[in-house]
């Protein structure tokens, strides 16, 4: 809202900003803290100007520099708005992106322009190995909407589909145990997800990061959950999602185990592994940030091919 407020003010003025020179150093480190050299490093500024041209295009300026020894790159440039970002890659590795960085900045005591009230920024950037990535199947920002009002619902993780009769799904790897109910304007719903055939999950907070923010492999001797219940209502008027019991929230995600297979005396000797990025949505619909199946069986490599 701040910066939102700074950029309408000084285009209701007509005033142009003024560019300064401003420079950036990052410290790009490996997880284990040791400094990743060669690493690229390409800083953005978000706008060159600020100004009552709102039918122009927003130009964009990249300055790129590489990390040296000691894992330090230093990009020295001019920036009008006071917003940029930093992207950074280097070969073995994840590549990562800092958003919506800026210096501090304020309206100058006329109200015509702004002054930085910072020109330097130290930043810190960790990138994680690529170490043995596989090729999952992958449902990005699946949206399925529930059959019915009310029911229990078979999904097959693999093919991110309802299983017959309301779908091409072919196992159930988990059941939605599912109630919607709606007055006036309000849906309420509640449930349980449930997994199926000795299946299970357990939950874990995302690593910080952009492109890879799971565990390398799954913990086939973690404790699985089989039941994860969820609650919540939504108003139709300005499509919020209040009150919510959710299965994983935006920071948190699903390590599961499915289609287990056991011997005669109870021991696992196949199963199916895969994860659930959150949010997870159940309001008239089952909705995440991404579904991912090994289907490989019995290998717990949770690291997807980019």
């Amino acid at each position: 809202m701040a910066r939102f407020c700074i950029t309408l003010m000084l285009a209701t003025c007509g005033c142009f900003a003024n560019a300064e020179s401003v420079k950036v150093t990052c410290h790009v480190l490996s997880e284990d803290g040791n400094p990743v050299t060669n690493a690229v490093v390409k800083t953005t500024t978000e706008r060159d100007r600020l100004d009552m041209s709102w039918t122009k295009p927003i130009k964009m300026k990249t300055w790129t520099v590489s990390s040296g020894k000691d894992g330090r790159a230093i990009s020295a440039f001019t920036c009008h708005s006071g917003y940029f970002e930093v992207e950074v890659s280097a070969d073995g590795f994840y590549p990562e992106r800092l958003r919506d960085q800026h210096f501090a900045i304020k309206l100058n005591s006329s109200n015509t322009g702004h002054i930085f009230e910072e020109r330097e920024k130290e930043l810190s950037i960790t990138l994680r190995r690529i170490i043995n990535p596989v090729d999952m199947v992958v449902h990005r920002f699946p949206h399925k909407n529930f059959p019915r009002r009310s029911g229990e619902f078979g999904f097959d993780l693999e093919r991110c589909d309802w299983t017959a009769p309301f779908g091409a799904g072919k196992v159930a790897d988990v059941t939605f145990k599912y109630d919607l109910v709606v007055t006036n304007d309000v849906a309420r719903c509640a449930g349980m997800l449930a997994f199926n055939a000795s299946g299970g999950a357990y939950k874990l907070k995302k690593q910080k990061g952009t492109s890879f923010v799971s565990v390398y492999e799954a913990d086939s001797n973690a404790t699985y959950r089989t039941e994860f219940p969820f609650s919540s209502y939504c108003s139709y008027k300005d499509c919020g999602d209040y009150g919510a019991v959710r299965v994983a929230e935006d920071d948190e995600y699903l390590v599961f185990r499915t289609r287990i297979v056991k011997d005669e005396k109870g021991n696992i000797v196949s199963a199916n592994y895969g994860k659930i990025y959150g949010g997870i949505r159940t309001v008239g619909f089952f909705g995440a940030t991404a579904i991912y199946f090994n289907p490989n069986p019995n290998d717990v490599n949770m690291e997807e091919m980019q």
